[in-house]
């Protein structure tokens, strides 16, 4: 080392410049000093060599050393080397400390220790992990480190010989075991004389540090009188959490083979540094020497340096890194791993940035999920801590502490304060101390905040008792919701309704009600995006915290009283809607059919009158057995259910009748029931149209009504942004397109018409109010009594209802049974063995709930059924939550008028117009359609419905197949409708659901025509 310190200090005298004396003046030195700096770099100057600390002569570091100088002198001719054997990392430090040498090899815990003492060196790579041999004589039987303290009374042990990395490390390792004193006797030998004392039984065992695998080990001798002991998973848990400089490592099982398996320990990084003296052209030199090792190192020689790449180059590093070494690994590092430490770098305000994006854009989801929810405001107040407090802790301890040497480190040191606390990540300055304690604090009461809402939540659900959220005054402006006014059980099965998966886009809600507390809702059901706002519905205050000026559609439901005076409160409601923002749709229910006449000077846009309706479901049922299944699948928004949607039509069709409409669309999975339109100032709708060339725009439209609609039945609303396959036949050839299956015949033709005689139809009324009155109308409609001829027998309790007439015409084909319906003796009187069909009305007398007027239905449904078990009945269910017990009994049509209306006002407020086409369906007249169900004639037996619908369109009936319906399993069960078949899936009752399904005798087909089909 003299001589290599005396060449390294020896400076170039080559004829100086002298004075008069002989001696050198001021002037002349320092010209030559300048000259020689501007010319020549200080760190090129000629003759000098820079001295590398390596290791022991028996050890990896020397041999390492020597191969890299030599690369590191082939790339620059200006930078001599000089490796020198040293103990090792104490040696080297020491050396690197006294600037005796300029580089070295030193394990990153003695680099670490040293950092912190204010050594004057920095790291320019890390070369690979050391995995810490611990190695005993096989005879011990010892496998673990934990072993060592009950092999026997005093464990003779080699830690490596003074100042070497291997030393600290054993030392670390024995105090960890807290070993009873007097229990290790150490000694510090090399590894040779280790080996020997060993083999003579002088030792017990020894440490080493170093890259497997080491020559000395791996001799036959060696391989039959040592073994590897592991490190205990407990053991190495606590040193890599209490030292940074530790890794956890694996000593391959074929690195020596006296183990079965690879021995999994830990062990420190190595590290090479650098002086302050090295200049930046020779640490590319060495770094390009390093990494041209590690791409040979696959071949065999030094195996360690394989996973070297200068993507992990700096990887594990606990001490300042050089600068040159960091824009050294930045410019070789692959454009991905460039793009990651970018982003990690300008994670923090990018961050930021989008979050205060998101609160300028005020999404209603991100603010829904943080205003409504607690757990969202704690979850983005811990994120806000944890994101601040890693960049304060980046900032403040960055530079001294590993810990949070960059913005990823610091993250997951804030993660161990917010949840664990300190751990083994300690700040060592004031500033960082004080913010870490600020953060332990903030941690603790985020914790308890969270934790006391998660207990909150928990009660609610044990005490079942969930409410809507408050929706904010200003933070929060919604655009396209829909307001629905009032709150009940009917307001919670519509807003359930507005929720279905099948809805692809749900539209957020805002129910207003005047106290918070009666909004209560049901356990185990989630309305997300769903606000409460509280106050009187009539007072512009109110409406404008709904924003109702922003709107889509405002729903009103009637208050439940059956007489006209029940709907006031709802039409003054309607009224103040109307006159704050008229543009906004409004949909209103009401009882009476009178309340329709105030409601047409409010401007309403859609109108559910629930008597009417009550009325025309129920005697369809009767005219239609079976309707109610076709309405409830029209009516609900369930995946793979079928409902009615309007689609804007493209300017391409806009001159197509209705029929070529028809065949553009027949090999898409929709059928075309209809259009919409603006006539005078009115949307008219037009269903089925005849064929008389009715087209979508004609003279008698509005020319400010550019785009009519064509109504479809669909599984998902339609879109015109090509999401959905049939969508190109809209603007393809209106040729007619037919195409057949193998099942169905090689011609197409349409079914001859055949005669039907006139039906007998005896049906049975329970009951006597205004809906048994308005049913008999219905039924002695000139169009329906073409087809059948209805004898009427209305039984009726005089206790609970009196009888009255109307224009006394109704002891015409009525005949009148006094009597209780749920007795026996009563149904028989009145002959109910041959009733065909049979009606049960719900009771409506003074003082009757609708769950004591279900009771009393299903009685009447119980007595009827013991006496004739095949008779159809049709029961009016009051309440929809007691349908469950009418489910049960065979041959029962359940209709729920308000689940009707409730699910009619859920599509209103999704399909602007919808009211109009359900209630011309249930209208029977001359100039409407209907629902039907009729038998599959018998030259269509062995067809597809593809086939026939085909068939249909061709021939220009004015008739339109909706589906078809099969009768109940062999199981029992009830026949099931399959709207709008379009792909081939089973259903749950084992029916296809396909176009191409073949239909057999038995079966019938649901469509919508004018007048029941005379097949």
């Amino acid at each position: 080392m003299d001589e290599t310190s005396s060449l390294r200090d020896s400076t170039e005298n080559d004829q100086p410049c002298t004075g008069r004396s002989g001696r050198p003046s001021r002037f002349s030195i320092g010209l030559v000093l300048t000259i020689g700096l501007t010319a020549f770099p200080i760190s090129a100057r000629a003759g000098d060599s820079y001295v590398f600390a390596s290791g022991p002569e028996s050890g990896v570091y020397l041999q390492l050393a020597k191969e890299l100088a030599r690369e590191t002198e082939g790339t620059c001719s200006q930078c001599p080397i000089t490796v020198v054997p040293t103990q090792g990392s104490y040696d080297n430090a020491s050396r690197l400390r006294s600037r005796a040498v300029d580089i070295a090899l030193i394990q990153s815990d003695v680099a670490y220790l040293e950092h912190f003492e204010g050594r004057p060196y920095q790291a320019i790579a890390s070369l690979y992990t050391e995995p810490i041999h611990i190695i005993a004589r096989r005879e011990l039987g010892l496998a673990r480190l934990s072993e060592l303290l009950n092999s026997q009374e005093t464990f003779r042990i080699s830690i490596g010989t003074e100042g070497s990395g291997t030393a600290s490390n054993a030392l670390t390792l024995l105090q960890e075991l807290d070993a009873p004193p007097g229990h290790f006797e150490t000694y510090q030998y090399g590894l040779d004389q280790s080996l020997e004392k060993l083999r003579a039984r002088e030792l017990d065992g020894l440490f080493l540090t170093a890259p497997p695998p080491v020559p000395a080990l791996v001799g036959p001798a060696d391989l039959n009188t040592i073994t590897l002991l592991e490190v205990d998973g407990d053991i190495a848990r606590r040193l890599l959490k209490k030292y940074p400089f530790l890794s956890p490592a694996e000593i391959p099982y074929d690195a020596y083979q006296v183990r079965k398996r690879s021995i999994r320990t830990i062990g420190p990084e190595t590290l090479l540094v650098v002086g302050d003296r090295p200049p930046p052209q020779l640490i590319r030199a060495l770094l390009d020497g390093l990494y041209r090792m590690a791409t040979r190192a696959r071949d065999g020689r030094f195996r360690d340096l394989a996973r070297l790449t200068p993507e992990t180059g700096l990887d594990g590093i606990p001490i300042p890194i050089h600068r040159a070494s960091e824009t050294y690994h930045e410019e070789k590092a692959s454009r991905l791993t460039q793009l990651s430490r970018t982003l990690r770098t300008f994670s923090l305000p990018i961050i930021l940035l989008l979050a205060s994006l998101l609160a300028l854009a005020r999404l209603s989801k991100v603010a829904y999920f943080v205003h409504q929810f607690v757990l969202g405001r704690i979850l983005a107040l811990l994120v806000a801590i944890w994101l601040l407090g890693s960049a304060a802790m980046h900032l403040i301890e960055g530079a001294k502490n590993s810990n949070f040497r960059s913005f990823g480190q610091s993250a997951i040191a804030i993660l161990h304060y917010l949840f664990s606390g300190l751990e083994a990540k300690y700040p060592i300055t004031l500033s960082g101390n004080i913010v870490a304690i600020l953060i332990l604090s903030l941690g603790v009461a985020v914790v308890t905040l969270f934790t006391a809402t998660l207990v909150t939540v928990l009660v609610e659900r044990l005490l079942n008792v969930r409410s809507l959220r408050l929706k904010p005054w200003s933070k929060l402006r919604l655009t396209g919701h829909v307001i629905l006014v009032g709150w009940s059980r009917r307001s919670e099965r519509i807003l359930a309704e507005l929720r279905s998966p099948d809805l692809v886009k749900q539209p957020p809600v805002v129910v207003i009600a005047p106290d918070r507390k009666q909004v209560q809702l049901r356990p185990g059901r989630r309305y997300r995006n769903t606000w409460l706002v509280e106050g009187d519905v009539a007072k512009c205050d109110t409406l404008k915290r709904a924003d109702l000026e922003t709107a889509n559609a405002a729903l009103l439901l009637s208050s439940g009283s059956g007489t006209q005076c029940g709907d006031f409160p709802t039409i003054s409601t309607t009224l103040a809607i109307e006159t704050m923002a008229p543009p906004v749709r409004t949909i209103v229910e009401v009882q009476n059919d009178a309340s329709v006449q105030h409601l047409r000077h409010c401007h309403v846009d859609e109108v559910v009158q629930l008597r009417a309706l009550g009325e025309r479901m129920l005697s369809q049922c009767v005219i239609t057995p079976g309707i109610s299944q076709v309405f409830n699948e029209l009516l609900t928004f369930q995946r793979e259910s079928q409902e009615i949607y309007g689609l804007e039509l493209p300017p391409s069709l806009l001159d197509a009748d209705f029929r070529e409409i028809q065949r553009a669309l027949l090999e898409a999975s929709v059928i075309p029931i209809g259009l919409q339109r603006l006539v005078n100032g009115q949307v008219t709708t037009l269903l089925n149209p005849r064929d008389d060339g009715t087209r979508p725009l004609d003279s008698s439209t509005s020319p400010d009504f550019q785009h009519p609609r064509l109504l479809l039945v669909v599984a998902d609303k339609p879109k015109l942004d090509g999401s959905k396959p049939w969508l190109p036949w809209l603007t393809r050839s209106r040729s007619p397109v037919v195409r057949r299956t193998a099942m169905e015949p090689s011609t197409t033709q349409t079914p001859p018409p055949t005669e039907r005689s006139r039906g007998q139809v005896r049906v049975g009324i329970c009951g006597w109010n205004d809906e048994a009155r308005a049913v008999i109308d219905q039924l002695r409609e000139s169009v329906i009594a073409s087809h059948h001829e209805f004898t009427i027998t209305v039984i009726y309790d005089p206790a609970r209802e009196t009888f009255r007439q109307t224009n006394g015409s109704y002891h015409e084909r009525v005949t009148f049974v006094v009597g209780d319906p749920t007795h026996r003796s009563v149904l028989q009187n009145a002959g109910i063995e041959a009733f065909d069909e049979l009606v049960i009305l719900g009771d409506r007398s003074a003082g009757s709930t609708s769950e004591h007027a279900d009771h009393r239905s299903l009685m009447i449904a119980l007595a009827a059924h013991d006496l004739q078990p095949k008779l159809h009945t049709v029961v009016e269910v009051r309440s929809s939550e007691n349908r469950e017990h009418f489910e049960r009994l065979p041959n029962v049509e359940i209709v729920s008028i308000q689940e009707v209306s409730e699910k009619l006002l859920a599509q209103a407020a999704v399909s602007p117009g919808i009211t109009g086409v359900f209630m011309e369906l249930l209208t029977a007249t001359e100039d409407s359609n209907e629902v039907y169900i009729v038998p599959v004639p018998d030259c269509w037996v062995g067809w597809s419905f593809q086939s026939i619908y085909s068939a249909v369109v061709e021939s220009a009936e004015p008739v339109l197949p909706l589906g078809y319906r099969v009768p109940p399993p062999a199981h029992g069960g009830r026949p099931v409708v399959v709207l709008n078949p379009d792909q081939k899936a089973t259903t749950k009752n084992g029916v296809v659901n396909w176009r191409g399904y073949t239909l057999q005798q038995g079966d019938h087909l649901v469509l919508i025509a004018y007048e029941e089909p005379s097949w």
